[in-house]
């Protein structure tokens, strides 16, 4: 945003440019330019400086800041949340977790296959909700670039625009040189 609205000062700056060359190609414009260019109090000057940033001084973009990518990266530190409440799939497997106690005696083909298919489920459940954080990711992340590409397609066509022009000067200061 920083580039594009740079640009767009380049541009305005460049059509004052302009006006100041035709100004300069007769002799009468320029006495015609100094009658009708309005006439600012001395000291006081009307155009906004923009002071340029380094990339070093500029703050690092906050996630939670951007509309595309804020509401997923929430939804994913709540999933997050709620699954670090619960132990990890590779602790239960190990036989350290806390949560439920299985019974003394697994001879029975039922009750291990329940618990084997509770487990299995647990594992499902938490695979179903890391991939859904990822698809909300993912969701933010294609937004972001689309917006991206339309933001650099428009900084393409300015930055294209303040070239011809710069060039187009260019050659009229020569030819003016010249005379």
């Amino acid at each position: 945003m920083n580039t594009e609205q740079r640009l767009d000062n380049i541009n305005e700056n460049l059509k004052d440019t302009q006006k100041n060359i035709n100004g300069i190609k007769s002799v009468f414009s320029s006495l015609k330019t100094w009658w009708t260019t309005p006439k600012q109090p001395a000291g006081k000057d009307n155009e906004k400086v923009v002071s340029p940033t380094s990339p070093s001084k500029q703050e690092a973009p906050n996630v939670a800041d951007n509309p595309n990518l804020g509401a997923a990266y929430e939804r994913s530190q709540m999933l997050m949340a709620a699954q670090k409440s619960s132990l990890h799939p590779a602790m239960r497997l190990k036989g350290l977790e806390d949560e439920e106690e299985e019974p003394d005696n697994l001879d029975d083909f039922r009750t291990t296959s329940r618990v084997i298919n509770a487990k299995l489920d647990s594992d499902l459940d938490e695979i179903s909700m890391g991939l859904s954080r990822l698809k909300g990711l993912a969701v933010g992340l294609g937004t972001e670039i689309t917006d991206q590409n339309e933001t650099i397609s428009r900084i393409h066509e300015k930055a294209d625009r303040a070239d011809m022009t710069i060039g187009s000067q260019n050659t009229q200061i020569k030819k003016i040189l010249k005379r």
